[in-house]
This record gives structure tokens, sequence and C-alpha cells, in this order.
């Protein structure tokens, strides 16, 4: 027997079956929210509406059939988690989805938002939906502040690269130390004779750089404490015991591999991370391609800049590296190779929680 639910305001009635089980799909906006119920029992379409982007609009519409919604779904993005942290605490279940994993038709004549949302719930409903981890809002905070310090590193480089572009293009020689930023080749370009108007602009350029190594040190200050808390004091502890990581990049790892325990195999881990080769194999066929376009880029980024270090520092990692160097060739190969390596070492000493054991532990 069918009953009809009239849901808030002007909104359509949506019509479902005593103990119907309905997925839920939302394609979400900045502005807007395009909604589709798929019936899992009659394996049909029940409804689709748009809505404007509130996680509380969106609950008020579903709680005439409460009963019905076994789970909602949407894909991560640059909305965040808001939604899905609305919908929890009116009592939903809900999953935020990979974007990377989602299956797409071969072929499409059409994309909308309306098509996007009823594949969501279709899939939904069929367990073909891969989801990925919800962070608490304290995680979220203490992954942005760490993700800033990167911002403002990445900030320092960009005006470096400008000050040396204009040195070049004006046909000014580089004063020594200037391949290392000392302070004596800082210095001296703030004391370079130019033409006013050159000279006007390598000053707002040296400006600039003070400004953004002064708010480099302050936010790398705050890392620091906050990797000395209570929160990520042990796992900081196991981190650095790795020659040549030091508390900022094992701050760096702990916020972007949320909740190690997740991972029950190392090749999810490489996956997670981006470092995962892919493989295309067709009967007798087998290649190697490049590594997968999933995971965690800043992660990827992370781990590669602390291999460079490891290799550095370790000399089993050093060995483990030319090793690798003489088979595949190239140094960018062999990093990566040696990253993937890197950071398997460190999920299971967080997961363990036990110290580093050498290069050539099992990873």
């Amino acid at each position: 027997m069918s009953r009809k639910t009239r849901t808030p305001g002007n909104a359509k009635r949506i019509s479902v079956e005593e103990g119907e089980r309905i997925y839920v799909g939302v394609d979400v906006h900045k502005k807007s929210y395009h909604v589709a119920l798929w019936s899992r029992d009659r394996e049909c379409l029940v409804t689709v509406w748009s809505q404007p982007s509130q996680g509380q609009v969106l609950a008020d519409r579903l709680d005439p059939i409460r009963s019905a919604v076994v789970r909602v779904f949407y894909e991560a993005g640059p909305t965040g988690f808001g939604l899905a942290r609305d919908l929890r605490e009116r009592g939903y279940e809900v999953e935020v989805v990979s974007p990377a994993h989602t299956k797409r038709p071969a072929v499409r004549q059409a994309k909308t938002d309306s098509l996007d949302c009823r594949e969501l719930a279709r899939q939904g409903a069929k367990s073909e939906l891969h989801p990925v981890y919800v962070p608490t809002i304290e995680e979220e905070q203490d992954r942005q502040l760490v993700r800033l310090r990167q911002q403002r590193r990445d900030r320092c480089k960009e005006i470096k690269m400008q000050i040396k572009s204009f040195l070049l293009y004006h046909g000014i020689a580089e004063p020594p130390g200037l391949k290392t930023w000392s302070a004596k080749a800082v210095k001296q370009l703030r004391g370079l004779r130019l033409s006013e108007r050159l000279r006007r602009c390598l000053d707002l350029l040296l400006d600039d750089l003070e400004r953004a190594e002064e708010a480099l040190k302050e936010v790398t200050r705050e890392v620091k404490a906050l990797s000395a808390g209570p929160r990520f004091k042990e796992g900081t502890a196991l981190c650095v015991t790795v020659p040549g990581i030091a508390e900022v990049t094992a701050m760096g790892i702990q916020t972007e591999m949320l909740a190690p325990g997740r991972f029950h195999r190392a090749a999810d881990v490489s996956s997670y991370q981006g470092l995962a080769p892919g493989i295309r194999a067709s009967g007798e066929t087998v290649r190697l391609q490049g590594l997968m376009k999933t995971g965690n880029p800043r992660l990827k980024t992370i781990l590669v800049e602390a291999a460079w270090c490891w290799v550095r520092y370790d000399a089993g990692a050093r060995k483990l590296y030319h090793r690798l160097l003489g088979r595949l060739r190239l140094k960018q190969k062999a990093i990566v190779a040696m990253a993937r390596r890197l950071g398997i070492i460190l999920w299971r000493m967080l997961t363990r929680k036990e110290p580093y054991r050498g290069a050539t532990a099992a990873a």
C-alpha cells in the first residue's frame, strides 16, 4: 500500500510504499542542491528537486519520509563536510563519496546536475560508491593550520622566483649567496643602485618577501606547538624517529592521513597517498602506467619531499634508493618508489605504535 507524504512548504508530494527503502543522491554546489530519491525495492526514480544549499532545508524535506530513507550520498568537493554534519545531527546516515571512484557512463549525451544526483542515488542503492573519511571539526581545523603553513611556504617561493625573474629580465647580476637566500644577499639587494622605478619595484618585492617569511615563521611556531599537544605528541614522537623527518613534516603526515587505522592493506594506503602505480592488463599483455590520478595530492607532495631527506640521512634508505635507480634509470621514478615505501612504513608505525626500524623493514 502506497502513501503520499507532503513535504514542507510548496514542495511536491513524495510517494513511497510501506516499508520501502529510499536512497538519496545530492549534487552539491555553492548555491544549490539537486536531490534525487531512488527506490531500492522498485528500482526506479521516485522524485527529483532542486533547493537552496542548506542542510537543514534538505533535512526538513526528508523528515516526512525519514523511516524510508536508508542513506544519503554526495560527492566530496569544495563545499566540505558541512552537509554531512547537518544531516547526521538530524539522525540521517550520510556517506561522502570519492568523485574519482564514481562510475561515469562510457557515452553520455548530456550532463546536468539533475542527472548527476540521480546517478549518485542509483549507484548508492547498489553499493557501487566509495565513501571517504569525514573528519571531525577539530581534525579539520588542525589540518587547515598545517595546510596554511604549506601555503605560506609556497608564497615565499613564489616571491623569490619573482625577484630572480626581475633581476634576470633587467640584466642585474645576482649577489653572492642568493641561491640560499642568505641575509647578506638580501641586504645586498636592498643596497643595489637602480633607477628610481626599478628600485621601487624591487623594494616592494623584498617587502612582500619579508612579510611572507614572518607569516611563515608565525604559523610554523603554531604547528610545532600543536605537535607537542596531547592529540599529536605520540604520533610526532614516532614519526621523527625516521631520519630526515622533523615535527612539521610529521604534522603534515598525521593531519593528511587521518585515522590511519581505517586502512587494512598497504595497497589501500598507497592508493590514498596518491602513490599507487596504474596497471593495464589485456590478455597476456601487462603494462605498468604512471601514478593513478587518485589519492591525496598534498600527502603525496609531503611524502616525496620527506623521501629525499630520508635518502639523504639514512644509509639503508640511500642504498635502497640507488638500487631502485639502477633499475628504473630515472631519479623521479626511484624517489616516488621510496616515497611509497616511506608512506607504508609510517602508516605501520602509527597504527602499531612502534618507532622506526630501518628502511629494510617490511613495508
